[in-house]
């Protein structure tokens, strides 16, 4: 498969962590397939750990991924020039979150693939949280398509509140990518943005059970 064109410093990361998740976490990513090899595309998965990020870059390597993350993990000069070097998004706390999500629409709709956790943070408990609104303005006009995705795993290899890794399996489960209607991109209408956040969320787990049953083994597809 023909890989999108990126920066070599995402190169390496990516091939770095890929050896890294092979090794250690046995990773295995199911309906890769599923997510389209070019043009505008939003990947949105449930959130529990600092491994998320770049376990989606390397589940989907043959895209260039871009994330949003917050200003404070610009700290140091390596992290700061790596964060900007693979194109990742600063948002800044207050007002200036806009300025983040506009380029996120204009990246997107020029054909770049995002990376998204519409909870907005990272679960405490390893449960799925809330949708929030950011990821339906953004699908709306960038008018990009969704790929839901599950991470099994993250959380249980490294939960929020800790430093040490667990070397626990991990699983990337890929969903059916789909679009929103233009009554889900009508911006105006509060509850139908809330609704539509939550079936975000709603996809996300129905990615799990394209292949996995209700007692928890793998279907045969």
């Amino acid at each position: 498969m023909k890989f999108e064109p990126r920066p070599l410093s995402y190169t390496i990361g990516c091939n770095l962590f890929r050896a890294y998740f092979r090794l250690f976490h046995k990773l295995k990513v199911y309906g890769r397939e599923l997510c389209p090899p070019t043009g505008p595309l939003i990947i949105v998965a449930n959130h529990c750990s600092h491994l998320d990020p770049p376990l989606i870059a390397v589940a989907y390597r043959f895209r260039r991924l871009r994330f949003m993350a917050k200003r404070e993990l610009w700290k140091g000069k390596f992290l700061s020039w790596y964060l900007t070097s693979i194109g990742s998004i600063a948002v800044e706390r207050g007002g200036g979150g806009r300025v983040a999500i506009d380029s996120a629409i204009e990246d997107t709709r020029n054909g770049a693939c995002l990376g998204m956790f519409p909870e907005g943070t990272r679960s405490k408990d390893g449960e799925f949280g809330r949708g929030r609104s950011g990821v339906v303005v953004i699908a709306a006009q960038a008018k990009a398509p969704l790929l839901p995705v599950y991470l099994d795993g993250t959380f249980q290899s490294l939960p929020t509140g800790t430093k040490g890794v667990k070397f626990h399996p991990i699983k990337v489960y890929t969903g059916e990518p789909f679009e929103l209607t233009e009554e889900q991109c009508d911006l105006t209408n509060r509850p139908m943005m809330r609704e539509t956040a939550k079936l975000v969320m709603d996809k996300i787990a129905d990615a799990r059970a394209m292949y996995v049953d209700d007692n928890g083994k793998h279907k045969s597809i």
